[in-house]
Formats: C-alpha cells, sequence, structure tokens
C-alpha cells in the first residue's frame, strides 16, 4: 500500500484520538493524558490515517492491560526525529514475548495459550505493521519511572502545499487503483457541494469506481432528497449556503431513509475542529480539502465494504473481513477469526456471573479489535452491548450476546 502522507497538526491529531479512549479509561478508573515537549514542531507529514491507527491500536492494548492507573501519550524531538511512545502502569509483558508478537513471521498459536498476551497481540502487531510503514519501528522499553513503554520514531518531514488551488485534485499522474479497491456492486452515492466544479470532479471519479451519482448544492436539499431517496453513500461538505452541512447531518441521521447510511464528510483545510464537529453531528468519517483521488478512493471503499458486511449479517450471509487478502492487515483477520470464539464466551461468562465491569471491558475490546481487523458488524454489535450493560438490562443482555454468538457461527476465512 502507497503512503498518503499530508500535513497534521500533531496536538489536534493526538487529542482528538484521546477523547476516543476516553470512556472506557474513565469506567476503569484509567487518567489518559499528553505530554508534548516544546521542541516538538506543531505540525509534520505523513500519513494520517496510518498514525491514528497504529496509535488507537497501541492505546487499545495499554488499557486492556491497564485497571486503574495512567496511559499516558509522550511526543519529543531529537537528533531532527519525532519519537511517540505510549507508557502505561499496568501489568507488563514479557519481552521476549513481545518480541514473538512484533515478529509477523510469528505464527499465532505461539501466544494462543496465553490468555493475558493473546488479549493485546492482534492490536500490538497491527500497530508494528503500520508503523513500519510509515518508516518506523515499534519497540517495547520500561521508562525511567519502570512503566511498560511503546515507543517508535520516524523523520521529520516538511509540509506540503498543494500542488492546486482547486479544493479537488485530480492528480492525473497517481496510478489507477487496483480492481480490488473497485466497488463490486453498483453503489448510489449523494454528492453534496455547492462548487459545481467539485461536484463534476467528485462524480468522474466515482464512477471509475462504479458508483452512480446524483447532487445537490446546499444542505436543505440534501435532507429533502434523503427523506424520499435512499443511498449508499453520501459525501457531504461543511461549508455551504442556506443550510450547512454539519445541520444537514443532523437532520439526515433524525428523520430521513438514510440515518445509517454512511456520510464522508469534506472538510476544509484551516479550519480547526470542523472534523470532530462534524463525527459530533453524525458522520461517519472525514475528508480533508484538497482531496486526493487515491484517499477519496481508499475512504469511499472502505465505507461500502462495511455496509456490504453489515448487510450480510442482517439478511443471514457469511461474515468476511474485506480486509482479507491485504498483506497489511492479513495476519490481523487471521487472529481475530481464529480467537472470536473465545472471546464472545469469555464474555458469555461474564455475564452468567452478573460481572458487569468485566463484561464492559470484554465488549469494548471486541469493538476495537472488530475495526482493526475489518470486521465492522462485531464492532456494531459490541458498540451496542457496551451501551445495554450500562444499563444492567439483563434480558437483553442475553439477546445481543446470542446474536452474537450466531454471527460467530457465519464468519470465516474467504480461503477456507
Amino acid at each position: 500500500m502507497s503512503l498518503v502522507k499530508t500535513p497534521v497538526e500533531i496536538r489536534a491529531f493526538l487529542q482528538k484520538i484521546l477523547d476516543t479512549h476516553r470512556p472506557c479509561a474513565q469506567e476503569q478508573g484509567v487518567v489518559l493524558s499528553l505530554e508534548m515537549e516544546e521542541n516538538v514542531p506543531s505540525s509534520f507529514s505523513t500519513d494520517e490515517a496510518r498514525l491514528g491507527q497504529a496509535l488507537n491500536a497501541l492505546l487499545q492494548q495499554a488499557l486492556i492491560r491497564t485497571r486503574q492507573g495512567t496511559v499516558r501519550v509522550r511526543v519529543q524531538k531529537e537528533n531532527g526525529q519525532v519519537m511517540i511512545s505510549v507508557i502505561d502502569t499496568g501489568w507488563r509483558p514479557a519481552p521476549e514475548r513481545i518480541q514473538s508478537v512484533l515478529d509477523p513471521k510469528t505464527s499465532a498459536s505461539i501466544w494462543g495459550r496465553d490468555e493475558q498476551l493473546s488479549q493485546i497481540a492482534m492490536p500490538l502487531r497491527l500497530s508494528a505493521k503500520l508503523i513500519a510503514l510509515l518508516g518506523g519501528r515499534l519497540e517495547m522499553t520500561a521508562s525511567q519511572e519502570g512503566h511498560t513503554c511503546f515507543s517508535f520514531v520516524f523523520s521529520e518531514s516538511g509540509s506540503q502545499s498543494p500542488s492546486s488551488s482547486s479544493e479537488v485534485q485530480s492528480q492525473t499522474s497517481e496510478k489507477e487503483p487496483k480492481k480490488g479497491n473497485l466497488v463490486s456492486d453498483t453503489a448510489r452515492v449523494l454528492l453534496v457541494d455547492d462548487v459545481q466544479e467539485n461536484r463534476a470532479l467528485l462524480e468522474v471519479l466515482l464512477k471509475k469506481m462504479g458508483c452512480v451519482c446524483m447532487q445537490c448544492t446546499n444542505g436543505q436539499e440534501a435532507v429533502e432528497l434523503c427523506r424520499k431517496e435512499k443511498f449508499d453513500l453520501i459525501l457531504m461538505d461543511l461549508q455551504m449556503p442556506i443550510l450547512d452541512g454539519f445541520e444537514a447531518i443532523r437532520q439526515i441521521r433524525a428523520d430521513s431513509f438514510n440515518q445509517k447510511t454512511p456520510i464522508l464528510a469534506m472538510t476544509a483545510s484551516g479550519q480547526k475542529g470542523d472534523d470532530l464537529k462534524a463525527l459530533d453531528a453524525g458522520c461517519n468519517d472525514c475528508l480533508g480539502k484538497p482531496i486526493s483521488r487515491e484517499r477519496l478512493q481508499r475512504k469511499v471503499w472502505r465505507l461500502l465494504a462495511q455496509q456490504k458486511q453489515l448487510k450480510a449479517a442482517e439478511t443471514g450471509g457469511e461474515i468476511l473481513s474485506f480486509l482479507e487478502g491485504d498483506p497489511d492487515y492479513q495476519k490481523a483477520v487471521e487472529t481475530f477469526v481464529e480467537n472470536l470464539p473465545a472471546k464472545i464466551e469469555e464474555m458469555r461468562k461474564a455475564f452468567e456471573k452478573r460481572d458487569w465491569k468485566e463484561l464492559a471491558f470484554k465488549a469494548h475490546a471486541l469493538k476495537g479489535l472488530g475495526g482493526f481487523a475489518g470486521f465492522p458488524v462485531f464492532t456494531e454489535k459490541a458498540k451496542d452491548l457496551e451501551e445495554t450493560v450500562k444499563a444492567e438490562d439483563v434480558q437483553r443482555i442475553a439477546q445481543q450476546l446470542d446474536e452474537m454468538v450466531q454471527l460467530c457461527l457465519r464468519t470465516r476465512l474467504q480461503n477456507k
């Protein structure tokens, strides 16, 4: 996979990642914090999506190991290189066992009998792979306080300036996307943008993926159309006249045929906080402008693949990872499928004991693992279960666990 580098404001980026894990941390009595040294640049160029996935995986495994205590993200700069560390006070895994996890050639069966290690193996291996793609190397050491520290270093890179004044870049020098990234079934996509040139170019790019597009020039038009027709995906600009994208997303989520349709918000560069506001409004993901063809197609493909899996789950079809076959994720997919029955059984045992804290913790872990391995259906089911556990609704919890068992029986690898 090629990297898509863009300028990233490091403090805001890391704070956003920490905020996604804060609810789980608070339930466990864990304090999350961010430490940045003064000489760290305010921004640097990197693949934001992969760096985010790597850090989310590191934070997840840290929270799995830490019950009460602290988890810190520390950023330093040494000799022109940026070092990012995740430091925690949880139980410390044996260094030699961690090396077997980080070595992609080691079979998952090596740690399969180690219950503690198996819980953190997949997010750690995925994080190590993503960091390697970024040009770094994940290592485990002891911090100065003796706590567990996972860190990696990569060279600082200069900011990239847009190659065009247009908000959507055609980037004709890029290679055509691989056929495996194209939409297998015709998808109906709604494009919402007040700039005609942007809509036209987005439609050209999406048609190459096999999509059929409809267009709206403002949020009010989009809300009215979404109350009449169902779409597979919505691309929503945020800054528009009459009704902006934020309010349009809220109204679509509240009352339309597209309450669960994935929405990809298009955020203008320089508008700090727009991505967080869009996510709060109900969008599924954000795409910064100027928009590159490669990033657009990757995000569209992923959202449509997720929807396809969710539909298969609802209709009784087989549950397959849309990341299977990708060498960057294959091991994560295989490990998830192999460990899934045991993880659901652990949740059932916690339910039988009425151990709500343990059950919520297991559900939260499964929610993250499902996303890493291309199984959003388990992310969604685990998220719903986590909310039900808070209410201690015994009957509903039992029903949700039974649904997970049925999904587990239909989950498999394509080649087996």
